[in-house]
């Protein structure tokens, strides 16, 4: 049940020097005495006199003024306070976010609230256990000591209000839910002892803004079973339009609490008024609580055509009358209207009409169909359609008998044992159990002519129009039962599914609230099945899942609930080369598998931004990964497989020596590719699964045997085909390691002997800049220190140093002193692509220098595959040794009580380390020409003295012709054995075609062939698509199609580019081949380099990525000025952009911010949103260069906005010109420092009215919006 904010926490590098502050800064400004206080952690405790208000207006009802005029009663420090709360030009935005027995932040302007925003506090959830003796408590286990100065208070609410009570630490008990407010260290500050409600996740729900028939119908089923009827509930506080719960994109956390915190008894209305969640009054305290019927529509229909919330503010939503409403949603195009048939009078013959001369309409013979909504006179349903005996199923919020109930599934047929109410109380029963238990017996079965009839010309029956309307029918449910939609809306699944990824990777918007409502995309039994991913847990199940693999899952509910890899080591998995195939069978890694008629056959193709699977065929020499079932083949997955990989060195997990770290951190060197937050978790926030695996992850080795030299961790010109997407989740986790990672992934194995997992461990990946701090004064393992200079004799064997964004681990030092380091690094390939990885690297003066020479040899001798696409391995001192900030430093072990150095390493030269590391590597290089296969191919690594044992296998039609070792024949063996392996060797073989070829007739499986891969980029097509394998000699044709707005941008084959042809023809084909293409927007060029940012640059990383993200641009089309200036404007352009560009119209005119100027837009939204609030003569100086200290105040204001963690400061008086600091800027000034986000110029100096460079305010801003 814990709910931990997390704030986005800007490591201590982001902002040293940037400029930008949240409120103009001079003397005229912040001299003036401030008019306005905060009140922070503030309980709402309604309306004062609720139930009891008089009016004088004449129709009995509260109006406007009166309104205006309410007393609002808050809890501030410890007593009861009054306000007046400003109408706002009747939309009472204020008023429309208050709910009682809620903790506000509030602006109070005397004796009026001018602002109001809801507050969590830090953490919330049960208390497990309680020590008095020490004052601690513990909040879902996690344990928290309360201060001596504490503030402990009791909510308790219902109806009328909310009342606070203070208590003491005795009263707490364990079972009671609170909610605390820690400080930096932790302690417990305030604590609110109050209901907070379970996580919940709906059986079924709807993808925001899908316009689909299906999607309609899972949306409106959301709410259903946790959203108690309250009258007027979802409509605005003003009891007129919708509330910002019926504009918010999924359930409002206010419905699932209040109806948690109900039980059977709750009735929506009692007869004491001041005691009634329904008083009879022109206003809607309760709006926020629960849903009535036409609330419930309005909010259905909202989320149907809509993917960002709105506000009472800005829009008037979908609710209104019940009985109006079906027809306004003809009136807006949407579809058609059904207005019945005039009831007659039998008797006589005319119209019908009740004793007030009012006729009726019906619709009896009248098809209700699925998703239609049906207005009564005062109420309001949806249909999911009609029986097959006549009876409806339909959805609605109403009391029932109880006068509490809510949303739910009802029916409409003549009695309870119509087919209608069996499926409704079926439903309702089996998937919505807390319901059940409170309203079980009363599941409605109502009366066809009770629910359709209707009086006036306003009521009646609205259907979507499929054909041109809004929405359309892609999945059919038009033409589908009740039985069949419940059944497809609550669908379960167990079996074996192909991953395919998140659905509209790269182009998702991603608040970490989306997260648990994201689209993952599955293949199952030939079809691609979408589904939420059961999030609790720590987004446990999100990081097993990895696209392109093979799993077996749960579904309920269109949610996965459980997976399991189906991979390597699973009993029920076979995979390598197909050697043998005939029409009854197939061979796989020496096994023989039986084909049946029912064994289906796939190509899983994987690439960034999804995974795709189509049906294939298999023939002989295909890699493949096959289900089976004893030794039946189930289905087979023509895709890549890993050949086996052993390390030339590794470390014994666990063993806490200087050599033994080095030793495994030198495992993952040359066979895990850079991936930007690789080996992070599928949040982007700690380790992964991945980096808490004792050895080498299987992902890594596969991700990087399946890519070349084309391989780059970022293509900027389409996110949706990046392993970078700029996004704030971390997709590709499990592909490759980052710099963090690498460290975290070396120190985690070197610390630990088993397995870990992210629901059970944060590890030890964290952001690079912190990581070598935290192993010193987090860890205890060591010392930290920072030098200005370093210089290389501060430099020892192990030490750990974190650069501001990057982190490596010094292997040691040269005679010369230039430093031999191992860590993960994007370096380029031959093919200028940034992709690199782990790899052991030279950092010194030049490239001729000691270190780069030993980096050379032992990456080229012992990691072959690595070394044919990448050579980079010098790095300069300068370069690497440099940081600022304090959090960046070199991390130096602790030899006597956290690792021990018996081997002496502490006191060896870098030559002599890597020697010893490698004294025992020994290497076979195996290979083999086409028609068969040797097992283990390519390069294998041995400790001397080892054995090895090769198995040779041709394929059908073939046989082996020779086989040579170190260049000597030894036969046609089908096996061979080194035996005590005490050098390297070389093993090749030579398979021949039978002679005769395949006079049998019948199957060609046994032919020769060779495959073509065909691939193709977003904008275009290639076709043929997918593999093809053709005979030997033959030749093969493609033809490239870009897309309109799209031209050919490359075409490669085997990795090479052979131009933007639009064909391309293998002739002669005699071994396989690859061809991609990649195609660009029309008249789209690439970015060129800036001319005054070299590779050398501390800041050339950041720039890149700061115009990939579009946060900044260059000056010019070459030049990106990085020691120029950064005005308000612009970073006022960066956050206004990182914010998604919201809409400003309407916002009142700024003196000097010109209507047609860039930054307008910007300009006006950091006004509004008070990160920049101006000057008092209404100025905000866009072109003014902004100070540290400005920037401070403004990284505070957007830290406020963003609910950051503002609880951690630092002292400033260490500095010699910290009285230099403003006295506005010194609380956030303080903040920035504590929180390492603003360090000093030197160790003395502050700099408080200096100015950031353009350089700076790239690194800040990518790092900030990357981690």
């Amino acid at each position: 049940m814990k709910k931990k904010l997390c704030a986005l926490l800007l490591s201590a590098s982001m902002l040293s020097s940037l400029a930008v502050p949240a409120f103009a800064v001079d003397a005229s400004e912040t001299n003036a005495p401030p008019r306005q206080t905060d009140g922070e952690d503030v309980v709402y405790l309604g309306v004062e006199n609720y139930g009891n208000i008089k009016t004088e207006s004449e129709n009995g009802k509260v109006n406007t003024a009166e309104k205006e005029g309410l007393t609002h009663r808050f809890f501030v420090d410890g007593e009861e306070k009054k306000f007046t709360i400003p109408a706002d030009g009747e939309k009472f935005e204020i008023q429309n976010k208050l709910q009682e027995g809620y903790i506000y932040d509030v602006t109070i302007d005397g004796d009026t609230i001018t602002a109001a925003e809801m507050e969590e506090g830090d953490v919330a959830g049960v208390l497990t256990d309680l020590n008095a003796d020490r004052k601690r408590i513990y909040v879902d286990s996690e344990s928290f000591t309360v201060n001596d100065d504490a503030k402990l208070y009791d909510i308790t609410t219902k109806a009328g209000g909310a009342t606070v009570a203070e208590i003491k630490f005795a009263d707490l008990k364990v079972g009671d839910t609170v909610r605390i407010v820690v400080d930096s260290d932790d302690h417990v500050t305030k604590l609110f002892r109050m209901f907070v409600a379970e996580d919940y996740t709906a059986p079924v729900s709807g993808v925001p803004g899908k316009l689909t028939l299906k999607n309609f119908l899972a949306t409106a089923m959301e709410p259903v079973g946790t959203a108690l009827y309250v009258y007027g509930g979802t409509w605005d506080w003003q009891d007129v339009n919708s509330s910002n719960q019926s504009m918010t994109i999924g359930l409002s956390q206010s419905w699932i609490d209040f109806f948690q915190s109900q039980d059977k008894t709750y009735h929506y209305k009692n007869p004491t008024p001041s005691e009634s969640y329904y008083p009879h009054q022109a206003w809607n305290q309760y709006y926020y609580a629960g849903i009535d019927c036409s609330g419930y529509v309005g909010w259905a229909v909202y989320n149907l055509m809509n993917t960002e919330d709105s506000t009472v503010a800005d829009s008037k939503g979908y609710v209104m009358s019940a009985t109006k409403q079906a027809g306004a949603f003809a009136e807006n195009g949407w579809g058609t209207m059904d207005m019945g048939d005039v009831l007659m009078d039998e008797a006589t013959g005319k119209p019908w009409v009740d004793e007030d001369g009012d006729g009726r309409r019906v619709y009896e013979g009248h098809e209700f169909k699925p998703g239609d909504i049906f207005s009564m006179n005062g109420h309001v349903w949806i249909s999911l359609g009609t029986c097959s005996d006549g009876s409806i199923v339909f959805m609605h919020s109403t009391p029932n008998t109880t006068n509490g109930a809510g949303v739910q599934i009802s029916a409409l047929g003549p009695d309870k044992t119509c087919e209608a109410y069996q499926l409704a109380s079926e439903y309702m029963k089996k998937y919505y159990p807390e319901w059940s238990d409170r309203y079980g017996d009363q599941v409605l079965c109502l009366s066809f002519d009770s629910y359709t009839k209707v009086y006036g010309d306003t009521a009646g029956k609205f259907s979507w129009d499929l054909e041109n309307g809004v929405i359309s029918d892609p999945d059919g449910y038009a033409k589908m039962t009740p039985a069949q939609i419940l059944a497809d809306l609550f669908d379960t699944y167990e079996g074996e599914a192909v991953y395919l990824g998140v659905k509209d990777y790269g182009d998702r918007n991603t608040n970490w609230d989306h997260k648990p409502t994201f689209q993952h995309q599955f293949f199952v039994d030939g079809d691609v099945r979408t589904f939420t991913v059961d999030d609790a847990d720590k987004y446990s199940l999100q990081n097993q899942l990895m696209e392109g693999y093979v799993y077996n899952i749960d579904v309920t509910a269109n949610e996965v609930t459980s997976v399991e890899l189906k991979d390597k080591g699973h009993d029920d998995v076979v995979m390598g080369t197909v050697t043998a195939k005939s029409g009854s069978s197939i061979t796989v890694d020496g096994q023989t598998l039986d084909l049946g008629s029912g064994t289906e056959i796939y190509e899983i193709t994987s690439e960034a931004g999804g995974a795709s699977v189509e049906e294939s065929s298999v023939s002989v020499g295909d890699s493949v990964k096959v289900m089976v079932n004893g030794n039946d083949a189930q289905t087979i997955y023509k895709t890549f497989v890993a050949e086996d990989y052993t390390a030339p060195v590794s470390g014994v997990p666990g063993k806490p020596t200087l050599k033994n770290f080095l030793a495994t951190a030198m495992e993952p060197v040359g066979t895990a590719l850079y991936v930007y937050g690789g080996s992070w978790d599928w949040q982007d926030v700690n380790s992964s699964n991945q980096s808490m695996t004792i050895g080498l992850s299987q992902s890594w080795i596969d991700f990087f045997q399946s890519q070349d030299a084309n391989y780059t961790y970022k293509y900027n010109a389409d996110h949706s085909e990046s392993y970078y997407p700029h996004e704030q989740w971390n997709q590709y986790y499990y592909g490759g390691i980052d710099c963090s990672a690498f460290v975290g992934w070396s120190v985690y194995n070197v610390m630990h002997t088993e397995n870990s997992t992210v629901a059970d461990s944060e590890g030890y990946v964290m952001s690079a800049t912190k990581q070598a701090k935290n192993f010193a004064t987090e860890q205890n393992w060591g010392t930290w220190s920072q030098e200005k200079p370093f210089e290389p004799k501060h430099f020892q064997t192990g030490d750990i140093f974190s650069m501001n964004g990057h982190v490596w681990i010094c292997l040691g030092k040269c005679e010369d002193g230039s430093l031999v380091i191992l860590h993960s690094t994007p370096s380029d390939s031959i093919n200028g692509e940034g992709g690199g990885g782990v790899q052991i690297n030279g950092v010194g003066e030049s490239e001729n220098c000691q270190a780069v020479k030993l980096a050379e040899e032992y990456m080229s001798k012992y990691y072959p595959q690595w070394w044919e696409r990448y050579h980079e391995v010098y790095k300069s001192f300068s370069s690497y040794t440099q940081y600022s900030g304090d959090a960046a430093g070199k991390f130096s072990w602790d030899l006597n009580n956290t690792l021990s150095d018996p081997e002496g390493y502490a006191d060896m030269k870098a030559d002599a380390i890597l020697a010893d590391l490698f004294k025992d590597v020994r290497y076979i290089d195996a290979s083999a020409n086409n028609g068969g296969v040797i097992s283990p191919e390519g390069r294998t690594n041995l400790t001397s003295g080892d054995s090895v044992t090769y198995s040779i296998t041709p394929f059908s039609g073939y046989h082996i012709s020779d086989v040579t070792v170190d260049g000597q024949s030894v036969g046609a063996v089908d096996s061979y054995t080194f035996d005590n392996v005490t050098d390297n060797h070389t093993i090749a073989v030579t398979f021949a075609r039978d002679s005769g070829g395949n006079s049998g007739g019948g199957s060609d499986d046994s032919d020769p062939t060779y495959a073509i891969r065909a691939s193709a980029g977003k904008g275009g097509s290639i076709s043929p698509k997918g593999t093809v394998r053709v005979e030997k000699n033959d030749s093969k044709t493609y033809t490239i199609t870009a897309d309109k707005g799209y031209a050919i941008a490359d075409v490669t084959v085997n990795g090479k580019s052979v131009g933007a042809v639009d064909s391309y023809t293998f002739k002669n084909v005699t071994s396989d081949q690859t061809i991609r293409a990649t195609f660009a927007l029309e008249g789209a060029v690439d970015q060129p380099g800036f001319s005054d940012v070299s590779k050398n640059d501390w800041f050339y990383d950041a720039v890149q990525d700061a115009v990939d993200m579009g946060l900044m641009a260059g000056v010019s089309a070459d030049r990106f000025d990085p020691n120029g200036t950064v005005t308000r404007a612009m970073v006022a352009q960066i956050l206004y952009a990182r914010e998604g560009k919201p809409a400003v119209s309407g916002a009142a005119a700024i003196s000097d911010v010109p209507a047609n100027a860039w930054f307008h837009d910007a300009m006006q939204w950091a006004k509004a949103q008070g990160v920049i609030a101006g000057y008092p003569d209404g100025r905000m100086e866009p072109n003014a260069p902004v100070t540290r200290e400005q920037l401070a105040v403004i990284l505070h204001s957007y830290a406020q906005k963003k609910d950051m963690d503002l609880s951690k400061t630092a002292g400033l008086a260490g500095y010699a010109d910290a009285a230099d600091v403003s006295v506005w800027a010194k609380d956030a000034m303080s903040w920035a420092v504590g929180s390492g986000l603003i360090s000093g110029r030197s160790a003395s100096i502050l700099a408080p009215a200096g100015s950031a460079t353009r350089a700076e305010c790239a690194v800040i801003f990518t790092q900030m919006f990357q981690k």
